[in-house]
């Protein structure tokens, strides 16, 4: 059990009380997490919030790779489509998941096609009309469907499995790709904001 001291329990700053801690580090985290769960103030990260923060992982990642190594038109952008594909499409994927996940569903198809098609309507209109608010900054038309945003990204990654990645990076849109992403990170915001309430 070792030495008791007196600690301090923050959240954000803001003083929630004084505990008998000790200094293994582990014991005092279970005290804290206690006293939070008996005060309820310790709230379970809900799982569409997990599912979305590890999307926006993957579409940092193919951000980086596009302003570093594809909008600079640099010499690696050829080598650079590939992973960026990849880390795009597993960002829409999860995101998409996190759709699913906010509306309850915890049984979900594979292909970013499939995902979409099993979203409810009113899922698949918000991703229609949020493209259709974020295509102008890259470079599209208002009048755009995600769904068909989806499908050129749904081939390429049909030709990567077959190992047929000359057909696969040559007509890859990444502007296109980009508005996915950018329109699902802001719908699933919405989605994961409504789901923590």
């Amino acid at each position: 059990m070792g030495n008791r001291i007196f600690k301090t329990l923050k959240i954000d700053g803001v003083v929630i009380c004084e505990y008998l801690g000790s200094s293994d580090p582990e014991e005092d985290q279970q005290i804290a997490q206690e006293l939070l769960r008996r005060k309820r103030l310790q709230s379970q990260p809900s799982t569409s919030r997990g599912v979305f923060e590890h999307a926006g992982s993957f579409a940092r990642v193919a951000n980086a790779i596009y302003e570093q190594d594809i909008q600079s038109d640099s010499a690696s952008a050829d080598d650079a489509a590939t992973p960026f594909l990849v880390n795009a499409a597993l960002s829409i994927e999860l995101f998409l998941k996190t759709l699913h996940v906010a509306a309850g569903n915890l049984e979900f198809e594979h292909t970013l096609l499939q995902l979409h098609d099993s979203l409810s309507d009113s899922s698949q209109r918000e991703l229609d009309a949020q493209a259709g608010i974020l295509a102008s900054l890259h470079g599209e038309e208002r009048d755009i469907s995600f769904r068909d945003l989806l499908t050129p990204i749904d081939s390429a990654l049909d030709d990567l499995r077959k190992e047929n990645e000359a057909a696969t990076t040559e007509f890859i849109n990444f502007q296109r790709i980009n508005l996915a992403m950018h329109t699902c990170r802001e719908v699933c915001a919405r989605a994961v904001a409504r789901d923590a309430r």
